[in-house]
């Protein structure tokens, strides 16, 4: 489907492809190459796979899978996000059938085709359940994750060619934490918002070097005192951040809040119910190109799925000028927000 930068959503879905005839978790989609992009989900074994496919301009995908790949044994990998390593070599983090986290690599080059096992792993902990993988600067990485006690931070090597190396540096970031979501603020300052002790909503900030030293946390948000679950965030421009998570009563809701360069946070800005009957696990939120929209798409009633769209208001500090869509937005000497609205041509 279609998402302009108004964040308005075309009324019917350009194309559709069965990837997968027996089952899919948490899929996530990431651009390999020209029409090329990759799916990376848990199958119906529980076991990591990797599915290429052609998606081109106007949306048309192609008939069948071009090529796949599969970690073995059982266990409820729930991977991450493929990051790019260098050229045609890919990372992800999941869960191995030890129940240790673990990193692999993995060729996948332009035309989709995929090698037929992993170029190397890593067991980095011995436990490590809903990981987030980052690429820090050049051969420096981190994960972010439920470990043993806790929420835990490591950092790790990746070589061009695929090779992985051990820990850098550790910190664990707080005693309970599942769902976590690692983003990058400015410089060497990034933020995770994950679910935390009692359940609640929290986002914590830190340094992390590019030579991979972790610095100690900087500063906390309790962005929901109730329930957080099947946490997800987006940077949605200008030092803003939105989250998304299932509340304790099955409603979907996103926050928004900003982190400065400094690694400062403040409290919660806005709030929105988007989904007040029941949302299922894992809904995903992205920032549409060029706008200040955000979108977020679940499994809602009935098992069905569901595309949403969001303005995030731009943020401006007294005396600042800001053009949002049709709207030209200017903050006072008095601190109050004042717009006109224009017409589009």
């Amino acid at each position: 489907f279609t998402v302009d930068s108004a964040g308005t959503i075309g009324d019917s879905v350009i194309d559709t492809l069965e990837f997968d005839v027996t089952a899919c978790a948490n899929p996530k989609v990431r651009h390999i190459s020209g029409t090329v992009y990759a799916i990376v989900y848990m199958n119906v074994s529980n076991a990591t796979l990797i599915v290429t496919v052609d998606i081109d301009s106007s949306g048309n995908i192609g008939a069948a899978v071009i090529d796949s790949f599969s970690t073995t044994g059982s266990a409820n990998s729930l991977p991450s996000r493929l990051v790019s390593v260098s050229g045609d070599v890919y990372a992800c983090a999941h869960t191995n059938p030890g129940n240790d986290g673990e990193i692999f690599t993995v060729d996948i080059d332009s035309a989709g085709n995929i090698g037929a096992a992993a170029i190397d792993t890593l067991a980095y902990d011995t436990r490590g359940q809903t990981a987030d993988l980052i690429n820090i600067s050049g051969t420096t990485y981190a994960v972010a994750y439920k470990g043993p006690t806790g929420g835990d931070l490591l950092t790790f090597s990746i070589a061009a060619n695929g090779t992985i190396t051990g820990a850098l540096d550790t910190l664990n970031f707080d005693s309970q934490a599942i769902y976590t979501r690692i983003l990058n603020v400015s410089g060497d300052v990034y933020v995770i918002a994950y679910q935390g002790p009692d359940g609640d909503g929290f986002a914590k900030a830190m340094t992390i070097a590019s030579n991979g030293t972790i610095g100690a946390v900087i500063d906390t948000l309790e962005f929901e005192a109730t329930n957080a679950g099947f946490v997800d965030m987006t940077n949605a421009g200008g030092g803003v951040f939105a989250v998304c998570y299932r509340k304790s009563n099955a409603s979907g809701f996103i926050v928004t809040f900003t982190v400065s360069s400094g690694g400062a946070f403040s409290a919660v800005i806005g709030t929105l119910e988007f989904e007040t009957t029941e949302i299922q696990t894992y809904p995903t939120i992205i920032r549409i190109s060029n706008s200040s929209i955000v979108c977020v798409v679940y499994e809602g009633p009935n098992v069905d799925g569901f595309a949403k769209t969001a303005a995030v208001s731009a943020l401006l500090e007294p005396r600042e000028l800001a053009i949002v869509q049709t709207r030209i937005h200017y903050v006072g000497e008095d601190g109050r927000e004042y717009w006109l609205q224009g017409v589009a041509i």
